[in-house]
């Protein structure tokens, strides 16, 4: 009776000290939405990454003259309380070009590049028709590309990492907006293009 009584008194004793409270561990949880449209002048596209109700950014096109002539600027335009992610090393005459992503690169900002997350247009093609010449192209768009744009949204008083795909065919006069997909998580990484 006293080996069960101290056994027992052995096993309450184990039970009743303090356990490490597990860490808990956010679930890998990437929004994935299929978006299949294209933006050009005079036809932006509003788009709703995360199916709350509200438009979270806009994809358009603006005409700017200067003295190089007139030139159309493709924009990506955060709304709300969203970001986008400049390269602020590279400006021009209204504003910041996007910074150009491609498939892997990990959406944040980086200090080495001058990458970093704002609320401002993120310019990503410029189409120039000099008088006679052929339809020149600049930006992370240019030269007939895919890149991926990073952003973040708002929830809360935290954001979320997200990426939008964009693709552009010489000679056209559009940018197709084909995918985007954001992270439910505000402590993770996301790669450009991850799923």
């Amino acid at each position: 009776m006293k080996k069960m009584f101290t056994l027992a008194l052995l096993a309450l004793a184990f039970t009743s000290c303090d356990k490490e409270k597990e860490s808990e561990v956010e679930p890998l949880t990437i929004v994935h939405k299929q978006i299949n449209s294209s933006f050009k002048y005079t036809v932006p596209i509003q788009v709703d990454v995360n199916s709350d109700g509200r438009n979270d950014f806009t994809f358009g096109n603006v005409l700017v003259s200067d003295s190089q002539g007139s030139h159309n600027l493709f924009y990506v335009r955060p709304l709300e309380n969203n970001q986008v992610l400049l390269n602020l090393q590279q400006d021009i005459s209204i504003g910041n070009w996007a910074a150009p992503l491609q498939l892997n690169d990990v959406v944040q900002e980086d200090q080495n590049r001058n990458y970093q997350f704002i609320r401002a247009n993120g310019y990503v093609l410029d189409l120039r028709q000099p008088s006679g010449a052929q339809t020149l192209a600049e930006g992370p768009l240019g030269n007939s590309s895919t890149v991926y744009v990073g952003f973040r949204l708002k929830e809360g008083d935290k954001y979320k990492a997200g990426w939008v795909k964009l693709t552009y065919t010489a000679g056209t006069d559009k940018v197709d907006v084909t995918e985007a997909a954001f992270h439910t998580s505000t402590k993770i990484t996301l790669e450009a293009g991850q799923r």
